[in-house]
């Protein structure tokens, strides 16, 4: 075959080459934002679970066993799904809503007749913790949002 022939088939398999080599980093990139958006929604899921409890604390003032059981399976991803400090500020939310229930069972104890000391002292530490509770919306969500910043630009 002469050389003037061999030319043109060269050049089209490298165009070839390019536009194959282009096709599969669209498709790579396109399975790339789609497991970004796939994380994405599963933290929001999982944000928007937590705070339905903990609003529903602070909405109510009140909180028991079926409440805590509520959080617990709430945040049980937490520690997959974020970091370290995100985790670790669940569980100290976890032991304020129990600390919470135990207060508040204390209370209802001296209420139903049997006198319980430092009656007005556990009204006092749960009404604390409430509002301590109360801030978890704006504190919880700081933490989040390095995770939950959808990063990629859409083009």
């Amino acid at each position: 075959m002469p050389i003037w022939l061999q030319w043109p088939q060269f050049i089209a398999t490298i165009g070839i080459a390019f536009f194959a080599a282009n096709i599969t980093y669209r498709q790579w990139r396109t399975a790339h934002e789609r497991v970004v958006l796939d994380l994405f929604e599963k933290r929001m899921t999982v944000y928007e679970n937590v705070r339905a409890v903990i609003a529903e604390i602070t909405r109510e003032g009140t909180a028991d066993g079926r409440t805590l059981l509520r959080y617990v399976q709430a945040a049980d991803r937490l520690g997959l799904l974020f970091g370290i400090e995100v985790l670790s500020y669940s569980d100290d939310t976890r032991e304020r809503i129990v600390q919470l229930a135990y207060h508040e069972a204390m209370v209802k104890r001296g209420v139903a007749g049997q006198p319980v000391k430092d009656h007005e002292l556990h009204k006092g530490k749960a009404a604390e913790i409430l509002k301590a509770l109360g801030e978890f919306h704006e504190e919880f969500s700081v933490l989040l949002m390095p995770y939950v910043r959808m990063t990629t630009k859409v083009r």
